[in-house]
């Protein structure tokens, strides 16, 4: 009987490693497909080919003095990016013009493109778009980075 309960023993340990071994090689696929997965969510492509850049961190709101932007949005067609914003004055006063800078980042925070823009005088409390275009791709952009090139900033 000693020799038939180390026999059953032996046997479930070997069943129990190849379970284990089997779950391991199971998961791991999982996270890779997991990261694929995250790179594609932060380009959507269209049914027309143009592609819309989705990361999270182009949704939240900057601010430039008493400007805060939001409603980021980066589209490529052809080759071609255009990049669309809100400009809101949240300030107590008129805020003059400026010249601004665009800067499209890749997840590891490096510049990928800078593109010059503009934003006009806009009233206490009201809002304006920002319009940009640049020959870039978009596959890579997750942040951007938005400043003046005047020295108020």
């Amino acid at each position: 009987m000693k020799k038939k309960e180390k026999r059953m023993i032996l046997i479930l340990v070997i069943i129990t490693i190849i379970a284990i071994i089997l779950l391991y090689f199971q998961k791991r696929p999982k996270d890779e497909n997991q990261e694929t997965a995250q790179e594609q969510e932060r380009i959507a492509v269209q049914e027309d080919g143009s592609k819309i850049a989705t990361s999270e961190k182009l949704q939240e709101k900057r601010k430039i003095g008493e400007i805060e932007i939001g409603n980021i949005n980066i589209r490529e067609e052809n080759g071609l990016a255009k990049i669309t914003a809100s400009a809101t004055n949240v300030g107590e006063q008129k805020t003059e013009e400026m010249p601004i800078t665009i800067i499209l980042k890749d997840e590891a925070g490096n510049s990928i493109a800078e593109i010059g823009a503009y934003i006009g005088t806009i009233e206490k409390g009201e809002q304006r778009g920002i319009q940009a275009s640049a020959n870039v791709t978009i596959d890579e952009v997750y942040d951007v980075e938005i400043k003046t090139n005047s020295n108020n900033e």
